[in-house]
């Protein structure tokens, strides 16, 4: 998707909501043109038309919405590099644009002007388009591709070449559900919400840990479950299941949305809760939460993320202009989703501003269950605490409620209720060496190990292996220390280095540089000293 993309999805948004209600539509974006599908399945495009991937019989460009091929009815569209691809309600595959590597899948290298039927035979259910070559799945569930492979992008177990028809089936996998295509990578879901990824990895945009660019369908994460992805051009974001987003690839701009401007390997988690769906650009993201609100980060030279200035974000940045605000929930303790949670935990979410105490009670925040509590904020952090008044029952499903009663200091409340679940431990659980040394899980100290853990640990192969035995051998010792004053302190005193590290890696580093500069001093010193002696 190229930089232009964002005004082309907001121009293809304002359309459809003008025309159509956009109730059922469908869009996308290239590089320099856009396609949309209105609500009563007729198809339209805009933009540069150089290579005819308007789909009008032209190569003339076009500032305004024009009915493209009317006679049919179209149901999903995908716009790549100059080219363009779209299923009609029966199933068949239509291509048009520019097709020097054959991406069109016709059987040629010559450009399109006009929407063309691909492989007559075949029945379609999604479709993908990268920079020139295309994924796609048949209704069987088979996945297939064609177009440049130089990247190895179309799975096939093999790098280089062009394919001017559909290759495939790749793998023996009868359950593709959905597919998304980068520059020359691709991903694709199964309908076991498994993730796969192949092609091109130079910036980690596969998602495995590594920089390997494999040929072939790997499982990224095989521990979590998937429900939506998308590709920018060498990065990816993926929707989970439990609504979180994460991020991986390239991050120049900080189209990772992490705080950070630099690229990682594995999946990490974006802050912020109740995702519901992410578009990729070449080196931005726009992404819209449940409770209506729309979220941009990343490269902003040419205005791309809609917030009225040119300023680079690498972090998620609520879009004002011309969307209305609301308050809404960040981030939850524990996590929307999570197990094993301790019996005695308090329940907390942090807003996106300021919340008026008033509206904020066990009416407006509250367990299911019957769980009796307090409720409190405290405005420095805009968090919200519910405490139990007593521990919670194990290996029990609770749902959590903020509801839309809680207000701003303004008057402006939730757009809706917002709720997420938790599950409590089997048994009381153990708790593991820091909980144990500091007293509290939601300690800051330990707080900072566990992100630590999750952003830095649990996204590579080494690192899970690490903490699989740390959780295996810690809470017997953590029972240990917990029971005895003496072995906290020494354990605090143990874990301070660790813990400075964690919270203040900049200024931990420049004391490690300092040290190692005068070891060497010292070593001297030692030795001269010992030859006077």
């Amino acid at each position: 998707m190229g930089r232009k993309s964002l005004l082309s999805i907001v121009c293809a948004l304002l359309f459809l909501l003008a025309v159509s209600g956009a109730q059922g539509a469908t869009i996308a974006a290239g590089a320099n043109h856009t396609l949309a599908i209105k609500a009563d399945n007729t198809l339209w495009a805009w933009g540069d038309n150089t290579f005819g991937e308007l789909g009008d019989g032209s190569t003339t460009s076009q500032t305004a919405p024009e009915a493209i091929a009317t006679s049919l009815t179209w149901t999903a569209v995908a716009a790549g590099t100059n080219f363009s691809l779209a299923i009609n309600s029966d199933g068949t595959l239509w291509a048009w644009g520019n097709n020097s590597r054959g991406q069109l899948g016709d059987g040629s290298t010559t450009s399109q002007t006009s929407p063309e039927q691909i492989s007559p035979s075949f029945t379609w259910s999604a479709v993908a388009a990268g920079s020139n070559f295309t994924v796609a799945i048949r209704s069987d569930g088979t996945l297939w591709a064609w177009g440049n492979n130089t990247s190895g992008q179309l799975g096939l177990g093999s790098t280089g070449g062009t394919f001017s028809t559909p290759q495939g089936p790749i793998g023996t996998a009868t359950t593709w559900t959905a597919v998304s295509a980068g520059k020359d990578f691709a991903l694709a879901l199964r309908s076991d919400n498994t993730l796969w990824a192949w092609g091109n990895n130079a910036s980690g945009q596969l998602g495995d840990g590594t920089t390997a660019s494999p040929p072939g369908p790997e499982q990224i994460v095989p521990s979590f479950t998937w429900s939506a992805v998308a590709a920018g051009s060498n990065f990816t974001m993926g929707l989970r299941s439990d609504n979180t987003l994460w991020a991986w690839g390239a991050n120049t701009s900080g189209q990772l949305g992490l705080g950070t401007t630099t690229g990682i390997a594995s999946p990490v988690e974006v802050l912020l809760l109740g995702w519901v769906a992410v578009t990729g650009g070449s080196d931005f993201t726009i992404a819209l939460r449940a409770d209506g609100t729309l979220w941009a980060w990343g490269d902003n030279a040419a205005g791309e993320l809609g917030d009225s200035t040119v300023t680079t974000r690498t972090s998620p940045e609520q879009i004002t202009t011309g969307f209305p605000v609301s308050l809404a929930v960040m981030s939850v303790v524990p996590a929307m989703g999570a197990r094993n949670v301790n019996t005695d935990s308090t329940v907390r979410a942090i807003f996106s501003e300021a919340v008026d105490p008033t509206t904020l009670s066990t009416a407006t925040f509250f367990l299911s269950g019957g769980v009796t509590g307090t409720v409190a904020f405290d405005s420095s952090t805009n968090t919200a605490t519910f405490t139990p008044s007593g521990h919670l029952t194990s290996e029990t499903l609770y749902t959590a409620t903020i509801t839309t009663g809680v207000t701003d200091t303004s008057g402006s409340g939730l757009a809706n209720n917002f709720t997420w679940t938790f599950t409590t431990a089997k048994k009381p659980a153990h708790c593991f060496i820091a909980t144990a040394a500091y007293g509290s899980y939601l300690d800051p100290r330990v707080e900072s190990l566990r992100l630590f853990r999750d952003r830095y640990l649990l996204t590579n192969r080494a690192g899970r292996l690490f903490v699989e035995q740390y959780y295996r051998f810690s809470p017997p010792l953590a029972d240990v220390i917990a029971r005895h004053g003496a072995l906290r302190s020494v354990t605090r005193w143990a874990l301070t280095p660790l813990v400075f590290g964690v919270m203040h890696p900049f200024i931990f580093g420049l004391i490690l540089l300092c040290l190692a500069g005068l070891s060497p001093i010292a070593l001297k010193s030692c030795k001269k000293e010992k030859r006077g002696q």
